[in-house]
């Protein structure tokens, strides 16, 4: 990993000497205001605020214009006490969001003949900015029937949905790997590829979660997307913990349509999780800690998927008898052991300057893990994946409006291999086979790399701030800093432990219990096809990609009166990147203006309209390192044409003599050049500029969002309601670009190795992606005891550009830019709506507490609602020697190294005009707790989807049959409009959930009813 670089240690340096920081990515403030009864400014009032989150109190005393600044303050609830001589003692009570300045207003009235102290409520902080965020703290997440990690509380929030590959998060139509997600100030984004956050922390130790959808500050960056920012808990003066024991069972899991159609029957087996979590002084106001740790023990059977018995026809070509038979699925013993530890130290220097560690530390191992549908047993996975993250935090107050602060994170991943013995021979017992029906793998372990993979990440930041008051341009909250952002990976895409696989094997089976086949490597005949031999070769091993980002930000929050405030900033976020063979990939740059407005109708806070305008920059991902084949596997394929043979040594060795070489040779195909006798390869055996296929753009920018926004919010006694309307505009996606040469013969034509070259650049000409929402949130306090809350979305994700994927992440676009002479027609990328676009998603929740003699009660209600989401039908159109019918240049006609054969057509020319099912579901939780001396027993039981609905909701992601299939009548692509029945028919179960070997259409559907339990104590 790249160290810091000199230059922003020097402006590092200059920002810690000559300025302060604001409200920090972890840290919160209080820009409050105290009048008297005729709402005149009333200076010189002593303000003192508490909290169990504080060491200590602080005080400060009123500002001429009645304001008072609190900076530097772990989120949580506050108490502020403003008093004067000759007026009455006033107190309210402060709710601080992470991340957020609460603007609370104090009223002092002239003292009354006796003492009287006014005690008013807290306002919720999300009114207080003009970020459009939404607030979960643990006291929240832990009553509601919800999962408990940072993704589920992601999903609290409106503007998130899970419609992208695999369920990911999308936050405000985004892309699912453009979301930022921080832990105690750093990225915990799991593996550097898809986005996704970790869960290296225990639920218990984390004390809020915030999610910013729109309008963010410049502050923040390197999303275009949405911000995920938790903190862990401190401790503090009291001790205080919890030991939990989270019961989960798969007999306690209802099941889908899908499953019932196929008899499927849960197996009782409880899964328990153990975890503690204690925090409390080391020194009263002067050290706390946190500590948290949890211990899973999993030992659920996983399934090998059914095999397909040979045919007669096939038996007979192999010498076999008819009649064979495959077994169905089989369980096998799969195991999983989990550990994490979290721990947390907060530590006063002096008064005013502190220092906050966090360390968190997960171990995942699994032994048969099945979740890649293997066929054998041996194919089945061995996963060992350590990950660790740090952050340091140092925060100094040097005077209540100058404040400094600095944090240092890293965050290491690693995917370790297998420790196979690479200079060994491991052809006979490391070699994987794939069946010749369906792919199905079995022999030895998938992707079984024998060396380790790292995903790691590093980034320092130093921020400032100063807080000015004016005497009628009111006063301005300015942040500035810089950030040095690397993100890392390093690894080699090894598709077995000994490089090889045999395609095409006939597996025989015994038993229908039978775990591991008996392999038949056929030399071909009538109905059987030669086994082929595959070699996989890492010709250029990667060194590790270096993509870093280098940032500085300014921002002021400028309150010009009580009627008026504006947020004025700006972000300039520069790039230099490296792919994993060390060439760069881009050092573009970028400036991201955030500017907002805000007009307070009465100067209350009562009524609130808010524009504002803003642009995010993206992390370079992926994508932007296609060009570079350091860590990929190139191939070379040979044909068995030998006898039929159950033998692994003998088809080894029957290559080897059959192909000009020997036996010796096909441990290594490099020994005599052994590998050029493969009828197709594709080995890049040197860097050789000649033979470059991918050019990258010298001037690629990092994918980035431009966003209007539109609000309003209202608070009253019993709660608030908050309404934000956004439009979205993506730009610079990435694309891969195939011309012919003469489009610029530097960049396109032939390499002389005979493939056509292109270009990786931005291209917003031929590829568009936007998001139009309306963002709602409201609570209303009913009692004391009963509250509501509730988020309703509606949103449109639409365009033609979707650059990621289930398997690789992000992708580059290349639809109609790819050999555009053949692609380039209407209906093969048409707008419309995207792959998990979700029309509505509305969530309530009702939380009410009920104290009794026999102990306490929890209970909650959760009512959702979500659109289905939207997916397409296509076909794929085979014009292979019959261009000119479907208005195509003629085969070979212009130029190009590769012919096309084939092309998609989307039905109707309509994208996203078909949807999944709309789904309602209701979820209970009940908690129960009881205190017995100093300790308290507590029960939580979460019960989801009640009346056990099965919509089809989630119809992207393939679990969805969308097939439908073209007849071969020909069409002109470009100006006919192809008629169902003609020439496409849809398939017999178009619209309904997959099912089948390998593919599951299970998720599809939402949450089947299903409860869990946990217990534990508290003290």
């Amino acid at each position: 990993m790249r160290p810091n670089r000199t230059k922003w240690a020097g402006i590092a340096t200059f920002l810690l000497l000559f300025s302060g920081s604001a409200f920090a990515q972890q840290t919160s403030s209080i820009h409050g205001n105290v009048v008297d009864s005729n709402g005149d400014p009333l200076p010189g009032v002593v303000v003192t605020i508490e909290s169990p989150n504080m060491q200590g109190s602080r005080s400060v005393t009123t500002m001429a214009n009645g304001d008072f600044l609190f900076r530097l303050l772990v989120p949580g609830d506050y108490t502020a006490t403003a008093t004067m001589p000759g007026m009455q003692t006033s107190k309210t009570t402060i709710a601080l969001g992470l991340g957020q300045t609460s603007k609370p207003r104090m009223v002092l009235q002239p003292e009354a003949t006796s003492e009287e102290l006014v005690v008013t409520a807290s306002v919720d902080p999300v009114l207080d900015t003009t970020d459009v965020v939404a607030n979960f703290d643990a006291e929240f997440v832990d009553q509601i029937a919800s999962g408990r990690n940072i993704r589920d509380r992601a999903l609290l929030a409106p503007g998130t949905t899970q419609g992208g590959p695999n369920g990911a998060v999308s936050i405000s139509g985004a892309q699912t790997f453009e979301n930022s997600y921080l832990l105690d100030g750093g990225n915990i984004s799991f593996d550097n590829v898809r986005g996704n956050a970790s869960f290296i922390v225990i639920p218990d130790a984390i004390q809020e979660t915030t999610v910013s959808t729109a309008s963010v500050s410049a502050e923040f960056g390197q999303f275009t997307g949405g911000l995920v920012n938790s903190i862990t808990k401190s401790g503090g003066n009291n001790f205080s913990g919890t030991l939990r024991t989270a019961l989960r069972n798969d007999d306690w899991v209802g099941t889908t349509p899908l499953e019932d159609d196929n008899n499927v029957e849960r197996i009782s087996d409880i899964v328990r999780t153990d975890s503690i979590s204690i925090g409390g002084p080391i020194m009263k106001d002067r050290i706390w800690f946190h500590i948290s740790g949890s211990r899973l023990r999993s030992s659920q059977p996983g399934q090998l998927i059914a095999a397909i018995p040979l045919t007669d026809a096939e038996a007979a070509d192999l010498g076999l008898p008819g009649g064979q038979t495959a077994p169905g699925v089989r369980a096998v013993d799969s195991s999983r052991e989990n550990d994490k530890i979290n721990l947390k130290l907060t530590g006063k220097i002096v008064e005013n300057h502190e220092i906050v560690l966090s360390y968190s530390e997960e171990k995942d191992d699994s032994l048969n893990d099945t979740s890649r549908g293997p066929l054998g047993i041996r194919a089945a996975l061995t996963n060992n994946v350590p990950e660790e993250h740090l952050s340091a935090n140092y925060r100094g107050i040097i005077t209540p409006a100058f404040t400094i602060e600095a944090l240092y994170t890293e965050k290491k991943a690693t995917f370790e291999g297998s420790g196979a013995d690479i200079s060994a021979d491991l052809r006979f017992t490391d070699t994987v086979l794939r069946d010749r029906n369906f792919g199905g793998r079995f022999g030895a372990e998938v992707l079984a790399s024998p060396t380790d993979e790292h995903r790691d990440n590093e980034s320092f930041m130093v921020k400032a701030s100063y807080f000015l008051t004016t005497n009628s341009g009111g006063s301005h909250d300015i942040v500035f800093g810089a950030q040095d952002q690397t993100d890392m990976r390093m690894g080699n895409n090894h598709q077995s432990a000994s490089g090889w696989e045999w395609w095409d094997v006939y597996p025989i089976w015994d038993s229908p219990d039978q775990l591991e086949p008996t392999p038949v490597f056929s030399g071909g005949g009538p109905n059987t096809l030669p086994t082929q031999l595959i070699w996989w070769p890492i010709v250029n091993e990667s060194i590790g990609s270096d993509f870093n980002t280098q940032s500085i930000f300014v921002n002021d929050r400028w309150s010009l009166n009580n009627h008026l405030s504006f947020n004025l900033g700006v972000r300039y976020d520069k790039n230099d990147a490296s792919a994993e063979d060390g060439k760069p990939v881009s050092k573009s740059d970028h400036i991201s203006p955030r500017l907002a407005v805000e007009y307070d109708l009465a100067g209350d806070g009562k009524h609130r309209f808010s524009l504002s305008y803003a642009e995010y920059v993206a992390r370079l991902n992926d994508a932007g390192q296609q060009a570079s084949t350091a860590g990929s596997p190139s191939y070379a394929v040979w044909y068995y044409y030998g006898p039929t043979t159950t033998s692994i040594q003998e088809v080894f060795e029957w290559i080897g003599i059959n192909n000009g070489g020997n036996a010796d040779s096909t441990r290594d195909p490099f020994v005599n050049d052994f590998w050029q006798t493969a009828p197709f390869t594709n080995i890049n055996l040197s860097p050789d500029p000649a033979n470059i296929i991918t050019t990258v753009d010298p001037d690629l920018e990092s994918p980035n969002a431009e966003e209007f926004r539109v609000g309003y919010s209202t608070r009253f006694d019993a709660g608030f309601f908050k309404a934000d309307v956004i439009i979205r505009d993506y730009k610079d996606f990435y694309a891969t670009h195939l011309y012919r040469e003469e489009a610029d013969p530097s960049i396109f034509g032939i390499t002389p190795a005979g493939a056509d070259r292109r270009l990786l650049t931005n291209d917003d000409e031929n590829y568009e992606r936007t998001y139009n929402a309306v963002q709602m949130q409201a609570s209303y306090r009913v009692s004391d005891n009963f509250n509501l809350f509730g988020n309703y979305t509606w949103s449109q994700a639409i365009g033609n550009f979707i650059g990621e994927t289930e398997g690789q992440a992000a992708v580059s676009g290349s639809s109609t830019t790819f050999y555009p002479e053949y692609h380039a027609f209407a209906a093969r990328n048409p707008r419309g709506y995207l792959d998990g676009d979700q029309r509505h998603i509305g969530r309530i929740f009702a939380i009410y507490d009920l104290k009794t003699q026999f102990g306490d009660f929890n209970f909650s209600a959760t009512q959702r609602f979500e659109s289905g989401t939207a997916y397409s039908a296509a076909f794929t159109v085979n014009f292979r020697n019959r261009e000119e019918e479907y208005g195509l240049p003629a085969r070979g006609s212009l130029g190009y190294a590769s012919n096309q054969n084939t092309t998609t057509y989307y039905v109707d020319g309509k994208r996203g005009n078909f949807n999944g099912d709309d789904m309602t579901q209701t979820d209970l939780g009940v908690n129960y707790s009881i205190k017995l001396w100093k300790i308290e027993l507590f029960a939580e039981l979460n019960l989801f989807n009640i009346f056990d609905e099965d919509a089809a909701v989630y119809a992207n992601n393939g679990w969805i049959d969308t097939t439908v299939t073209a007849t071969g009548v020909p069409f002109n692509l470009f100006t006919e409009t192809p008629q169902e029945g003609v020439h496409y028919n849809f398939g017999p179960t178009f619209g309904q959930p997959l099912e089948g070997n390998g593919v599951t259409g299970n998720s599809a559907y939402q949450q089947p009813f299903t409860y869990t339990l946990d217990l534990g104590i508290r003290f």
